[in-house]
């Protein structure tokens, strides 16, 4: 290519010096560069690139060329606010008559930067020095956000260095609330390997992709996008990782003792809150993905303090809890307890068992919960329905476990048919899940408080020690004695 262009200000030869390329146009060096409200003298030294616009006779010429005049206009209104934008320095759009024309070239104008990445490695900068530079990229698409528009192609190779400086570039898929996006249609848009979910070709459904994404507000993109960017640089990493931020995975797990820093908790929640999968939510903002960056500086700056310590606290219990899986988790809170429970119950063929010194004496299919307060008690009741009985059991939880331990099949459904009430009070309840004479190997375990008579309604009846139930069929409403711990009802017939 020999061509020679003339814009608003400038006028350059474009040569063969080709750089690179990107979605839509072509990158060259200029050495010859013009400034025609100069007389024509030659430039300073700086070097300069110009991105031109390359289409095809297709049906996304006309896409392209409305993206790339799009561009043009967006970091121009964008640059003469803020800083951070790779600055346009002069351009020439085309008619749109006759933008394929060979004489009639679509271009902008730009300073040679060279990329961030590169000027990592080859200064070897420090942890502090990069969560400085990228809060600097957070700083400034907050500025973007708050006028409503998002960049949607946020990686490392669009952020480059010039003269002690970094800059956010390549806006050809800005998108704005007012105007929305010229790539809203079923196309994948946005860096192939760490793309949101939206993203995606036919994200949102084949059929209901096109107004799948006109509803979106791509700002949470952004946010997922430059959750991937912080892991990239400290990383000096091109590629990234796929999907939502994962301490379990060692490659993507950034452990604060490789990189020589006491804690890097702030930017664990980052990444995990910001490459939340589902763009509904995905609540955090950019300005909160700043605070974090800015209290992981503290915590760099300042290792010794109360907050720099309790992070690190915070990063080490996860990691004991990944690397050595817990036998068994406890829950107190009744208002936590009563959720995991509702949210459990819900699972097809939740099985409850009874049990008393570890021997079970009745079981319960149970179909939902509900909660009940009585007198100071906060309360669970059970429902099974069968046929035209609805039978109800009720107990006071203390706390629950959730143990990773588990009888055999075999052993459970041995101790499920005796239904002897034992002599020992029965001090908890099992959650098993059991499909297809299966056994899964997760145990929610209730302990039960203890009540006295007078907190229990006069309906209810006590049962004998040498009882035997059929919790199912029973027509009458019952509860073991006030020594122990479990309360069972069902409704007269």
């Amino acid at each position: 290519m020999n061509r020679e262009c003339i814009g608003k200000k400038y006028r350059f030869t474009i040569k063969q010096k080709y750089i690179g390329h990107g979605g839509n146009g072509e990158v060259y060096e200029l050495d010859n560069i013009s400034d025609i409200n100069d007389g024509g003298h030659p430039l300073d030294e700086k070097k300069y690139v110009v991105k031109i616009l390359k289409v095809q006779f297709n049906y996304k010429r006309n896409k392209k060329y409305n993206r790339f005049s799009s561009e043009i206009s967006a970091v121009h209104a964008m640059q003469e606010k803020f800083s951070g934008v790779m600055k346009i320095l002069d351009y020439h759009i085309g008619d749109g008559e006759y933008k394929h024309r060979k004489q009639d070239l679509s271009w902008y104008l730009m300073y040679k930067a060279i990329s961030f990445l590169e000027y990592c490695k080859d200064n070897k900068l420090t942890v502090e020095q990069k969560i400085k530079y990228m809060i600097t990229i957070g700083d400034v698409l907050h500025n973007i956000h708050i006028q409503g528009r998002a960049h949607r192609d946020i990686k490392i190779d669009n952020i480059l260095f010039l003269d002690g400086n970094i800059y956010l570039s390549d806006f050809g898929l800005i998108w704005s609330l007012k105007g929305r996006g010229h790539n809203t249609g079923a196309d994948r848009i946005g860096p192939y390997y760490t793309a949101p979910p939206e993203f995606l070709e036919n994200a949102g459904g084949e059929d209901q992709c096109l107004s799948y994404r006109k509803k979106l507000d791509y700002r949470r993109s952004d946010v997922y996008l430059f959750a991937k960017l912080v892991w990239a640089c400290l990383k000096e990493d091109t590629m990234g990782f796929r999907g939502r931020y994962d301490r379990r995975i060692t490659d993507e797990y950034l452990r604060a003792k490789e990189f020589h820093v006491l804690s890097f908790e702030p930017i664990h929640d980052l990444l995990e809150m910001a490459t939340e999968p589902d763009i509904s939510q995905r609540l955090i903002k950019i300005e909160k993905c700043v605070d974090l960056l800015r209290k992981e500086l503290a915590i760099l700056k300042n290792p010794d303090t109360p907050e720099a310590i309790k992070c690190r606290n915070i990063e080490v219990d996860k990691e004991i809890d990944i690397k050595y899986i817990p036998d068994t988790k406890i829950y107190r809170d009744f208002s936590k307890l009563f959720e995991i429970i509702q949210t459990k119950v819900k699972t097809p063929n939740t099985t409850i068992e009874c049990y008393s010194d570890e021997h079970v004496f009745m079981t319960i299919y149970v179909c939902s919960v509900e909660r009940r307060k009585i007198t100071d008690h906060d309360g669970l009741i059970f429902k099974k329905q069968r046929g035209n009985i609805c039978s109800e059991y009720l107990c006071f939880p203390e706390q629950m476990e959730i143990d990773k331990k588990t009888n055999s099949t075999k052993e459970t459904n041995s101790l499920i048919k005796e239904h002897n009430i034992q002599s020992q009070p029965a001090n908890g309840v099992n959650f098993q899940i059991v499909k297809d004479k299966e056994t899964y190997n997760t145990i929610y375990k209730i302990h039960i408080k203890k009540v006295t008579s007078q907190n229990i309604p006069e309906e209810f009846s006590p049962i004998s020690k040498s009882d035997k139930i059929d919790l199912s069929l029973t027509n009458k409403k019952v509860y073991l004695d006030i020594e122990g711990y479990l309360l069972i009802t069902s409704p007269l017939q």
